[in-house]
């Protein structure tokens, strides 16, 4: 392995090898080696797993940049690079002022050692308390009847308003399968701290119990891509701690695993006395912001007024499995996760139709009225946070500057590296004119292709439809490697990529020979993004790339859905659903699950700077 450094506007930039170089010849020779080449680089150890905001992004994306100059694109990104950078939470991390202590029944006060007897959780509120008020809630769940299943209430009869309530970390060990199922939506740690919350508690502390076992009792500090707070002091304490406080309250029957005991062969709730407890203590958790970057390159193809075809797919990928929805084994967790297909196939053919239409126009060969921006996101793993900037950076810049293009479509490439029997295009319904482009585009290629409707999909494309523009996804499917580390280079299908790449810049082709701007279609949805396995359907989408806002901001309205006919729109933040105060996402869920069908609920949303209420029916998925 050798060596060279190429120098770029200012910025300097070490390729490892010829195979991650060899493209900045002038002339595009072999797309199937390209293609090998940029997933190659984009999946090196050095990179290690591009997540957003990190070194290994600022490589991939340095990657396209160097490609978008070397071809004589126009930089369309901040102060005319073609870098468009954004803010945003990278995760938690513990303060300097962080203090817990508790005093026994007989006086003795114990200092707790953060990190080793007690850690605060990343959604916690930051607070200094005093309390001697503490409730033993068993597993802090409450869970409607099911069937055949009664209610389960971990509080009845408990009066834990202004208290604060200890709970057990996970679900009861010894129930029935059926129970299990009744429970387990009840039962992350977010739901409990909300149901605390809802029963009226100042705080919640989470105690592993003996009898699961764990090899580590304090709850991590985990990252968390939303970063919303849970309205509530959420702390995680060792069991010898509560242990020792419920010896120290004179009740010889109340140990943990007296108490754990009774609750895993089938008791709802028991008696534990904690008085005489008094604890004091303080919570510091600082949200780590973080800058991301967005690669934006400019093909100009018509005149000064020409409409934009974007071409796009994100670079970003899990890091080291450092986000929630790594999907990786227990062994792998900590490992690169090299996002082969998801998502360095997508950038690969990015690029190549980059490289095949800039030769096309300096060979006098590309003719239309409409620009093509190419388009590398980041922060998409984090929930479309690249492209959502971008969009809202567009809209505010196009209400200021009449001569600001038009988006005629979005064409975004996510997952394109596993090309088996056929190639999926989903988003078809946005536009009437997919139909023919698809077809005019396939005609030399004749690649088996399956058309699906839905344009509201976990990718970029959706911060674009929801903004008025036709969108279409290339997508090669779904497989056991996704999320993992073993999403690597040598699993893909080059061949196949190569036939979606040549596919890919026919159907741009196809784009630019519509004279008229591709028509919007809005398309019904039959189930929210969010709540998944739900029962209910509203027909909101949460902007998730405005998370850190109270409330839930909505990025986009299904037609015809339960919120459309509510008169929800656009922009509206609820801040308050069923009698239920929703401080972020998390609540709002919450209440989702337990909201009725069919029955007019309260929905109280801020637009604007105005107030408003409104009645919504939820409306059965099934």
């Amino acid at each position: 392995m050798w060596l060279k450094t190429y120098i770029l506007s200012g910025f300097c930039i070490l390729f490892l090898g010829y195979e991650c170089i060899h493209y900045l010849h002038p002339k595009h020779v072999t797309a199937k080696k390209d293609l090998q080449a940029h997933v190659k680089f984009l999946c090196s150890d050095s990179l290690e797993g591009r997540l957003t905001g990190t070194r290994g992004e600022k490589l991939a994306t340095q990657y396209a940049a160097n490609l978008f100059h070397q071809l004589g694109l126009e930089p369309a990104g901040d102060h005319g690079t073609f870098f468009q950078e954004f803010d945003f939470t990278a995760g938690v991390s513990l303060g300097k002022s962080n203090s817990l202590s508790l005093t026994n029944k007989d006086r003795t006060i114990k200092h707790l050692i953060l990190e080793q007897e007690w850690r605060p959780l990343s959604f916690t509120e930051n607070h200094s308390f005093e309390t001697t008020h503490l409730v033993f809630a068993g597993y802090g769940i409450t869970a409607p009847a099911i069937g055949n299943l009664p209610i389960y209430d971990s509080y009845h009869g408990l009066d834990v308003k202004n208290k604060w309530v200890v709970v057990f970390r996970y679900m009861p060990e010894k129930i029935s399968i059926e129970r299990n199922h009744q429970l387990n939506q009840y039962s992350s740690l977010r739901y409990k701290a909300f149901t605390a919350k809802e029963h009226g508690a100042k705080g919640i502390i989470f105690v592993s119990g003996p009898n699961s076992k764990v090899q580590n009792e304090l709850i991590p500090l985990s990252f968390d891509t939303s970063l919303s707070g849970s309205g509530i002091v959420a702390i995680s304490v060792k069991d010898s701690i509560l242990d020792d406080a419920l010896k120290n309250c004179n009740a010889t029957t109340n140990s943990l695993k007296n108490l754990q005991d009774k609750l895993d062969y089938g008791q709802q709730y028991v008696t534990a006395e904690l008085a005489g407890i008094k604890l004091v203590g303080q919570i510091d958790i600082q949200q780590n912001k973080q800058r991301g970057r967005n690669v934006l390159a400019r093909l100009r193809v018509g005149d000064a007024t020409a409409k934009l075809i974007i071409v796009g797919a994100h670079a970003d990928h899990l890091g080291r499995g450092s986000v929630s929805e790594s999907g990786s084994r227990e062994n792998e967790k900590k490992l690169i996760h090299y996002g082969a297909d998801d998502n360095a196939s997508g950038v690969a053919n990015v690029l190549e139709a980059a490289v095949t239409l800039s030769d096309l126009k300096r060979d006098g060969k590309l003719h239309g009225n409409k620009d093509i921006l190419f388009a590398v996101w980041s922060g998409e793993e984090l929930g479309l946070l690249g492209s959502t900037h971008f969009i809202k950076e567009f809209i505010v810049k196009s209400a200021n500057m009449s001569l600001r293009p038009a988006i005629d479509t979005d064409i975004n490439l996510d997952m394109v590296g596993r090309l088996r029997k056929n190639l999926v295009l989903q988003g078809v319904a946005s536009s009437s004119s997919w139909p023919k482009l698809i077809e005019r585009a396939n005609m030399k290629h004749a690649i088996p292709i399956i058309t699906q409707n839905d344009p509201y999909l976990p990718t970029d494309s959706t911060a674009f439809y929801l903004n008025g523009v036709p969108t279409l996804n290339l997508f090669t499917g779904s497989h056991e490697e996704y999320h993992t580390p073993r999403d690597r280079p040598e699993t893909l299908n080059y061949e196949g990529m190569k036939q979606i790449a040549e596919f890919l810049v026919d159907l741009i082709l196809a784009v630019e020979d519509e004279s008229n701007l591709t028509d919007y279609r809005q398309v019904a949805k039959t189930g929210d993004r969010i709540g998944r396995g739900f029962r209910v359907y509203l027909g909101t989408i949460p902007d998730y790339a405005s998370a850190d806002l109270p409330g839930v901001k909505l990025a986009g309205i299904t037609k015809d859905s339960p919120a459309e006919l509510a008169g929800l729109r656009q922009g509206d933040v609820i801040i308050q659903l069923a009698g239920k105060k929703i401080n972020n996402i998390y609540d709002y869920t919450f209440v989702l699950n337990v909201l009725p069908v069919g029955k007019p609920v309260q929905l109280i949303v801020l637009r604007g700077k105005a107030l408003m209420t409104l009645m919504i029916v939820a409306r059965s998925r099934e």
